[in-house]
């Protein structure tokens, strides 16, 4: 990068960081106003841009609610749906009015609402008793709501995302959203999350356990790979699967380099490739281009680049299907269920 630009972007990303931490000043001293819900907030965000697992990480914490008796609802910005909200999303809705995520959601049988307004949203889920839990998806900076419990996730899946929270350089410079220090003393636990598949114990760099400050809890997360099964019912593999074999692989997220580690890790041979922008939406005519590119080979994508692939051009499209793991899980839970009965 030319002299010129860094020191400009040095110099804008210390008037950003000089507005965000006023912002939280006003919060913090009671300036700023704050809903209070008459439920229990779980609040999943982030400090950096990108992706730092936190959708998986609402799914698991829906699961294991539900193991626990307690309906939990996700409330969502709806990122790059048109819909303002509040609104409650449904099998009809999709990808291009409420945003990705909330579909994928949906589509796995979770309550999610959207809205711009996260405290609407909130009042939404209050008036209609949709559910006991408030789980606010990239909630952390969003403070004008009250939460219970704030967990931070932070994506060490590869060296740079490391070496990126480590230099803790705002935007525009950097890919922080807010002061890493000052965010992480306002967290409540925070969670290492592992994009790509691992198994336990995880290793967590001991300079990133340092930056943890005392009486936050610590806890990592990593993918479980569960298999590869057909986009269609149509597709004679739709029920056991496909089993293990050359694929290609494409895909619109922010780090594709988990999604094919997944596959090598399931043993699949990954042939060849194609990463989209995050978020992308996909026309008839890039599929059909796919085809052509990857002749007899089964093409392969997440589950967040499905949702927006109209079923009617989805024969032979698979999908990979994935978890996400937390370590300690019953330190977890234990942590989450304290928050959730205070209300």
């Amino acid at each position: 990068m030319p002299e010129g630009a860094s020191i400009v972007l040095s110099a804008l990303s210390k008037l950003y960081a000089f507005g965000v931490k006023c912002r939280n000043y006003g919060y913090d001293l009671g300036l700023l106003k704050t809903h209070h819900s008459t439920i229990p907030v779980i609040s999943v965000g982030n400090i950096s841009c990108g992706g730092n697992a936190k959708t998986p990480l609402c799914f698991f914490l829906v699961e294991a609610l539900k193991k626990k008796g307690l309906r939990a609802v996700v409330l969502s910005r709806g990122y790059g749906g048109k819909t303002q909200g509040p609104h409650q999303v449904s099998s009809s809705d999709t990808p291009e009015s409420v945003g990705d995520e909330p579909v994928m959601l949906e589509r796995a049988d979770v309550a999610v609402v959207v809205a711009r307004d996260r405290v609407s949203g909130a009042k939404l889920i209050e008036e209609k008793r949709l559910g006991d839990v408030i789980i606010l998806d990239d909630g952390f900076q969003h403070r004008r709501l009250h939460r219970d419990l704030d967990l931070v996730s932070v994506n060490i899946g590869s060296s740079e995302a490391i070496q990126d929270f480590l230099a803790a350089r705002l935007l525009p410079a950097g890919r922080l959203r807010e002061g890493r220090d000052q965010a992480l003393r306002r967290a409540d636990a925070v969670i290492f999350a592992n994009r790509q598949v691992a198994t336990p114990p995880l290793e967590i760099d001991p300079r990133l356990l340092h930056l943890v400050p005392e009486g936050v809890k610590v806890y990592s997360s990593a993918l479980a790979a569960e298999g590869v099964q057909a986009l269609t019912k149509r597709d004679k593999t739709a029920e056991q699967g496909l089993p293990p074999c050359k694929v290609a692989a494409f895909c619109g997220i922010a780090n594709p380099e988990g999604f094919f580690n997944s596959l090598f890790t399931l043993g699949y041979e990954l042939v060849g490739s194609q990463v989209y922008a995050d978020h992308h939406s996909f026309s008839r005519a890039e599929l059909d281009d796919l085809r052509s590119r990857f002749k007899h080979l089964p093409l392969v994508c997440t589950a967040k680049d499905a949702v927006k692939i109209d079923p009617s051009w989805a024969d032979g499209i698979y999908v990979l299907k994935v978890s996400t793991k937390v370590y300690p899980e019953e330190d977890f839970i234990a942590q989450v269920l304290e928050k959730v009965g205070t209300k």
